[in-house]
């Protein structure tokens, strides 16, 4: 191969332009021995060999499996979203409980005498009888506001 051309082909190298086929004329130039390469490409030498040494790295980091790589393939991961709703349920779960359990029975109950009453029949029996002591007539409460300026229909 001729100077001319290896400058050509490293110039378009340089610039990503290069064929696969361009690049391995390159490789194998330059993997020659570096007496006979001239000394303005000395410099592209060095870079084409560190690249022929990462291919054979990388080349056999695919073929051979090490421990490391063999049991991060056997662990599988749950993806994000199975993560997030099992979160949520188990939020939505505990909130219940504790709500459950903070929330004070309601129900019908008076306090007569000072002991609390449950039975419905009876709160409702005590209920009625206390409205009616309050009011004894039903156009009593229309009354009151005489009292206090008000003007009603009777006068």
């Amino acid at each position: 191969m001729q100077i001319d051309d290896i400058n050509s082909l490293v110039q378009k190298y340089l610039d990503g332009e290069t064929t696969t086929a361009e690049e391995q004329q390159l490789r194998s130039f330059f993997a020659q021995d570096p007496l006979l390469v001239p000394n303005e490409l000395k410099p592209l030498c060095a870079l084409f060999r560190w690249e022929s040494v990462e291919r054979c790295k990388e080349d056999t980091e695919k073929f051979v499996p090490t421990a490391e790589t063999h049991t991060t393939k056997q662990r599988k991961r749950l993806p994000s979203w199975i993560i997030a709703a099992v979160s949520a349920a188990a939020a939505v779960v505990v909130t219940m409980f504790v709500v459950r359990l903070n929330t004070t029975q309601t129900g019908d109950y008076a306090f007569v005498n000072g002991e609390q009453i449950t039975n419905k029949e009876v709160v409702q029996r005590e209920a009625e009888a206390a409205l009616d002591m309050v009011s004894a007539d039903g156009n009593e409460d229309f009354n009151a506001l005489s009292l206090i300026g008000g003007t009603t229909d009777e006068e």
